[in-house]
């Protein structure tokens, strides 16, 4: 459940930051469409190809990521969600303290707790 907290605020952020940037319509919509579909365990696999989509259209738009890490984890592929993580970091704003509590997360479920530790330096 802290996990599933995690990511909603991870993702609410980053869509109060996507809001201010100006990505392609086209992968907002495909990234929107999936926030609904991740509460049903039948359209998990449709709604990641939709993220795959949303990224390789706009790989600047971090909440994309963070969605698709949220299903990754609940999928319990937990080492495709750090990477997922990984991947966007390079788009993250460095003041953005959730993008970091959800990496941290996910440092910790894979057994990865001296990275989760600089997660916070």
């Amino acid at each position: 459940m802290k996990t599933y907290a995690i990511t909603i605020i991870f993702a609410f952020c980053a869509s109060l930051l996507a809001a201010q940037n100006s990505y392609s319509p086209k992968a907002l919509a495909k990234n929107n469409r999936t926030e609904r579909m991740s509460m049903h365990s039948d359209s998990l696999e449709t709604a990641l190809k939709l993220l795959d989509e949303a990224i390789a259209i706009d790989p600047s738009l971090v909440n994309a990521y963070g969605n698709k890490a949220d299903i990754l984890e609940s999928l319990k592929c937990s080492e495709e969600a750090l990477q997922t993580i990984l991947d966007a970091e390079q788009y993250v704003d460095k003041r953005n303290p959730y993008y970091y509590l959800g990496k941290d997360n996910i440092l910790l479920k894979n057994g990865r707790n001296g990275e989760a530790s600089e997660a916070y330096t």
